[in-house]
């Protein structure tokens, strides 16, 4: 079965400016107002990533969408991520690019959820949605990106996305969304996953569908990661002061670096939440590491939402200064034992 999937669509960002100061040595300044910045390097510089990139995986650049790819399955890094901003401002057009990266040495950081692959079909539920994706390209870019207006791109498979849609809204109903919660946890095949995550888009801010799409942020396949972020974000938005409890494992382990792709949703989400000092230890203890890595960046929107976290979590602002967050943090003990 070939099955067609897209990386969400780049979003595009108006803004009015960027501040901060940091590691300039991690930044690339490109022709065509390109901003490159790469956060988390350790060990590794931004030469020797180039380098690499240039050996194993000629054409492919740190801007390129299919870095985060290589990095991590051709060059043995833990994990990686490579999110794109275009920035307009009055007349002139910029982009940022921010490439986040877990080195090898670290593998012992990222804890994926390992669900299962796709020996096992889909549920009958699913099955006409599943077919019109199998055989009309445009639907599965549809769904993932949560299109309903057909771009020209995929104009001909406009009238199977339509029907596509009216199958997925048809799942947006409580026995749905509970279907697509159980798919979510545990269906050993990842399309029908993505299909679930999409389905759950449109839920009620529920606090145990929200747990489910919690823990799917770290699912071993990032697609389903990226439709499950923005949901979570959304969600949590809506639900103040929401009990976090059962799932501080899993955030734990997000914000240790376990998928960098949904790292600055859950950061969103817990702020928006209301999360406060009571999950600092239980958020931070031991780990934090790819929120801190943050705080060396050069731009505000790579950096804001740590920082904005960090303050949430302490309840007092420590500046930029890394070190003394990692000094409060190690006050916090050690990492939580089992549940990551």
């Amino acid at each position: 079965m070939r099955f067609w999937m897209f990386r969400p669509l780049l979003a595009l960002v108006l803004t009015v400016g960027v501040c901060g100061a940091a590691s300039a040595q991690n930044v690339l300044r490109l022709p065509g107002n390109k901003t490159v910045e790469v956060i988390g390097l350790e060990d590794w510089t931004v030469p020797m990533l180039q380098d690499s990139l240039r050996k194993y995986a000629d054409g492919v650049t740190l801007d390129s969408h299919a870095c985060a790819g290589v990095l991590r399955f051709h060059l043995g890094f833990a994990d990686a991520s490579v999110q794109t901003q275009i920035v307009i401002m009055g007349s002139d057009t910029t982009e940022y690019v921010a490439v986040s990266v877990v080195e090898p040495a670290d593998s012992g950081r990222v804890r994926r959820r390992a669900v299962g692959r796709d020996s096992v079909g889909f549920p009958a539920e699913y099955a006409g949605i599943e077919g019109l994706m199998r055989w009309h390209r445009g639907v599965g870019f549809a769904l993932v990106n949560d299109l309903r207006e057909v771009p020209p791109m995929i104009q001909d498979d406009s009238a199977a996305v339509r029907q596509a849609w009216a199958l997925v809204d048809a799942q947006r109903r409580p026995e749905g969304f509970a279907l697509a919660a159980r798919v979510l946890e545990s269906h050993p095949n990842y399309h029908a996953r993505i299909l679930a995550a999409t389905i759950l888009r449109g839920a009620p801010a529920e606090d145990a569908l929200l747990y489910t799409l919690v823990r799917a942020m770290r699912d071993e396949v990032d697609m389903v990661g990226n439709i499950a972020s923005p949901v979570v974000a959304r969600m949590a938005a809506e639900r103040r002061d929401l009990n976090w409890t059962p799932v501080v494992a899993d955030v734990h382990a997000l914000l240790n670096g376990s998928s960098l792709y949904a790292l600055e949703e859950v950061m969103q989400a817990a702020v928006a939440s209301g999360a406060d000092g009571r999950y600092a230890a239980p958020f931070l203890a031991g780990g934090g590491h790819a929120v801190l890595a943050r705080l060396h960046a050069e731009d505000e929107r790579t950096w804001g939402g740590a920082h904005r976290l960090l303050v949430a979590l302490r309840g007092e602002d420590l500046g930029r200064d890394a070190a003394a967050w990692q000094a409060w943090i190690d006050s916090l003990g050690a990492a939580p034992r089992g549940g990551e």
